[in-house]
Order: structure tokens, then C-alpha cells, then sequence
């Protein structure tokens, strides 16, 4: 186990990974099973692996700081093999910052294309061909 372990703690500690992300690149460097499920085992009690702090920092990266559109996120953490419970009860707790950085992202979009002389319509149509809601570009008007 020593091996998969040291190869596991390399490998999140460069940058944080999910559960799933992890068991996948162990079985591409060829650990067995009952090994690997000891390392992550081991791992998660340790804390080197926690998809509920990940899902909290990817949100608060990617929606709060970036404002990206929330269904591209989710769909990036579901596609990373995150519980779709995991990010509901995150998005629970952290839905108003969310939807601040979201609307930020919305008004810095929409100032950008107002700067190349889109008109309003036009706007609205690429903002909603990024994946952002409907309701939250009003907000943003």
C-alpha cells in the first residue's frame, strides 16, 4: 500500500482532486482494487480527499470569483464524479454567494459586448448560449 499511498498524497497535493478523480488515475497506474480502496480509505480520514471541501472550493472559484454560469460548473464537477447530493447541499449552503458572483459575471459579460456595440437582444442570446438562466440576466439588467 505504501507505494499507492505516496503516489496518491503526490498526486492531490499539486492540486486538490475528487474521490473519483483519484481512484481513476490509481487504476491507470495499475494499483489493485483492495489497494486502492485502502488508500482512499486512508486518504479521507486523513482529509487529503474530501469532494464536499472540493465542491466548495471549485464553487467558490469558478461561480463566486470567475462567475461562470452555474450549470457549466455543475456539470464540471458531475463530469469530475462528484455526488449530485454532494453539490446540492454545497450550492444549499453557499447559494447567495453563488448567485452574487453569477450576476457579477453576468454585468462583466454584458459590458464587454456592449463595448464591441452588440445590441440588448444579441446579448441576451449569447448569454444564454454560455448556460447562464434566464432569471439571473434579468437580475442583472
Amino acid at each position: 500500500m505504501k507505494p499507492c499511498l505516496d503516489y496518491a498524497i503526490d498526486y492531490v497535493t499539486s492540486h486538490p482532486k475528487t474521490e473519483y478523480q483519484l481512484r481513476i488515475q490509481l487504476l491507470k497506474k495499475g494499483y489493485h482494487e483492495d489497494t486502492i480502496e485502502k488508500t482512499i480509505k486512508y486518504m479521507k480520514s486523513q482529509d487529503f480527499v474530501n469532494d464536499k471541501k472540493y465542491v466548495e472550493m471549485y464553487l467558490d472559484s469558478e461561480c463566486v470569483s470567475k462567475g461562470k454560469p452555474f450549470k457549466v460548473v455543475k456539470s464540471g464537477l458531475i463530469k469530475k464524479g462528484v455526488e449530485k447530493k454532494i453539490i446540492k447541499d454545497v450550492c444549499y449552503n453557499m447559494e447567495k454567494k453563488i448567485k452574487n458572483g453569477i450576476i457579477k459575471g453576468i454585468k462583466k459579460s454584458i459590458n464587454y459586448h456592449k463595448k464591441n456595440g452588440e445590441n440588448g437582444f444579441d446579448i441576451i442570446r449569447k448569454l444564454l448560449e454560455k448556460g447562464y438562466n434566464l432569471e439571473d440576466i434579468k437580475r442583472a439588467l
